[in-house]
């Protein structure tokens, strides 16, 4: 399935595959880019100002931690491209045009990162939502459900029996890079428990409230309301009643491929 994106930047690299994908968890924190695999020249991704190249960056709430050599183009439609992790960079001028070569990256190691920024709305966008169109129709995985209370944790199975109480519901999901083994973060995850929304989430941006990077939606979930410690992604705490009870959960990628899966249970006294 091809995705058709809002705005469409050029990909930084000849045959770009990604090994990181943005809002994933690292460190504590959300990850503000993706980084990618492969070697070879990095290309700016659109017409703009280099107003940056060091391997020296103030620390900033927007801008991520010093990734080795970077180079920061402004665009005048608004965004800020940021790359790091060359292995070395050219004297640049002021000006460069989409697909000029702004640096290199030689090793598979550290991987090119590529971060955007929207200035006018001051939030960091998923750049996958703003570079080109990409052909892929592989469903994203769904490994399983985590029920989690006090006492125990287990896997939700269908027809499954639980016990009634608060419980933390998780999840474990991921999105294939096509051609790789590589589990990359969905786009979206919406949940349902017995016909009402336990969870709707979209990794689509990031911006900072009180001084912490949040999700750039309704609730503002920080990165400790959204993952544990395992990585899995939390969906909410809800009580179970007894009786017969149903989970639904679709989760979809950036190219719209979309898998639904329904966990019918029962839930005893």
């Amino acid at each position: 399935m091809i995705t058709q994106n809002i705005y469409s930047f050029d990909w930084p690299l000849e045959n770009p595959v990604i090994v990181s994908q943005f809002a994933s968890p690292q460190n504590g924190q959300f990850s503000k880019g993706i980084y990618f695999s492969g070697t070879g020249m990095v290309h700016a991704i659109e017409n703009g100002k280099v107003i940056y190249t060091n391997s020296e960056l103030p620390f900033s709430s927007s801008l991520p931690k010093p990734l080795g050599n970077m180079v920061i183009i402004e665009h005048s439609n608004g965004y800020r491209s940021i790359y790091g992790n060359f292995e070395k960079s050219p004297f640049l001028d002021e000006n460069v045009f989409s697909g000029d070569v702004i640096g290199y990256v030689q090793s598979n190691d550290s991987g090119l990162y590529l971060s955007l920024i929207d200035i006018e709305l001051g939030k960091v966008i998923q750049p996958l939502l703003l570079l080109p169109s990409s052909a892929d129709n592989i469903k994203p995985v769904l490994n399983y459900v985590l029920i989690e209370d006090q006492n125990k944790s287990s896997k939700l199975t269908r027809n499954g029996i639980l016990s009634d109480g608060y419980k933390i519901i998780k999840l474990s999901t991921w999105d294939l890079t096509p051609g790789t083994r590589v589990h990359l973060l969905p786009y979206k995850i919406t949940a349902y428990l017995n016909g009402s929304v336990l969870s709707d989430i979209t990794f689509s941006g990031l911006v900072s409230k009180d001084g912490e990077v949040v999700l750039d939606q309704n609730n503002m979930p920080s990165v400790v309301d959204l993952f544990d410690e395992n990585g899995l992604i939390i969906l909410g705490r809800e009580y179970l009643s007894p009786g017969e009870n149903e989970l639904e959960i679709i989760v979809k990628d950036y190219f719209s491929n979309t898998l639904t899966q329904v966990f019918p249970f029962k839930v005893r006294y």
